[in-house]
């Protein structure tokens, strides 16, 4: 009953800031609740792991968000016993490797793709792209021992990426490393990931952004662009085919994203008259109790 009470009480301050200042209140309660969750675990774990200055550093973080996942330290103590002897040719070191590589991938695939169907059998249309926020609702112990194991995941796996990311950065900016740029860069970069996570409401908005831009970078800009980088003293006729592959690219990434744009736009249209419902509903509903209170 008293859970009953919290829950009643959170939606109705997330319906009165939504009704009293629109979206930018509904933003505000949310970035509020947000900051209250993840500031501790951003200020404590997330960007002193991202600051550090060598990756190597963070082999521990890698390996603890790893160990979450039973499959996945099953694979790597295999991989680590199976060191190459003296007498063993590297061919079969490197089969034993990718088949453990390989039942790796599989088994992690296995799990998306029952974690997927059992969600849908559940939840049916209303899944969501992030299958958590379904499990949420879910008065389950099992259910929160999940999200905090993926929280923690989370937590310990993104300095991995966001290394990767800021060096990255750092290359295409500035043409020499300084060290001074490290904070600076890792304060953009995990700032940005937050901001875009209390504007962005569905997961699946940021995939398919992500998808439409790296999908034809890799496949088309960036290899385009590397020949021409390392082919600058080579005549025109012998670059146009690179030139060629980057525009192509840069027109079919263009027109990904503004596909991708669209369907975003049209599907928040779609649901702005069920919101604007919604919000009728409430100031009704809020009015019928405030005649009651005061006849």
């Amino acid at each position: 009953m008293c859970k009953e009470h919290v829950h009643r009480k959170r939606e109705d301050r997330e319906d009165l800031a939504r009704v009293g200042l629109g979206r930018p209140g509904w933003l505000a309660y949310h970035g509020c609740a947000f900051v209250n969750s993840l500031a501790p675990a951003s200020r404590l774990v997330i960007f002193p792991l991202a600051s550090l200055r060598d990756i190597s550093s963070l082999r521990f973080a890698s390996g603890a968000a790893i160990a979450i996942y039973t499959i996945f330290v099953l694979a790597l103590l295999c991989l680590w016993a199976e060191g190459p002897p003296p007498q063993q040719p590297p061919s079969a070191f490197q089969s034993s490797v990718a088949g453990y590589v390989c039942a790796a991938f599989a088994a992690a695939g296995s799990l998306y793709v029952l974690t997927g169907v059992a969600a849908y059998c559940h939840f049916g249309e209303d899944v969501r792209g992030n299958v958590l926020l379904n499990l949420a609702a879910l008065p389950s112990p099992a259910i929160r021992a999940v999200r905090l194991a993926f929280a923690t995941s989370i937590c310990l796996t993104y300095p991995c990426l966001h290394f990767a990311a800021r060096c990255s950065l750092d290359q295409l900016l500035f043409r020499e490393r300084r060290a001074s740029r490290r904070i600076p860069l890792t304060l953009a970069i995990v700032g940005s990931s937050l901001l875009l996570a209390l504007v962005v409401e569905r997961v699946e908005v940021v995939f398919g952004f992500t998808g439409a831009a790296a999908s034809t970078a890799l496949s088309f800009g960036l290899p385009a662009a590397i020949d021409l980088r390392l082919g600058r003293a080579a005549a025109l006729r012998e670059r146009a085919g690179s030139w060629a592959l980057l525009l192509v690219g840069s027109g079919l990434g263009a027109v990904s994203l503004a596909n991708h744009a669209r369907d975003v736009y049209l599907e928040a249209s779609a649901a702005a008259p069920v919101v604007e419902w919604q919000r009728q509903l409430v100031e009704l509903g809020k009015n019928a109790n405030m005649s009651r209170r005061h006849p």
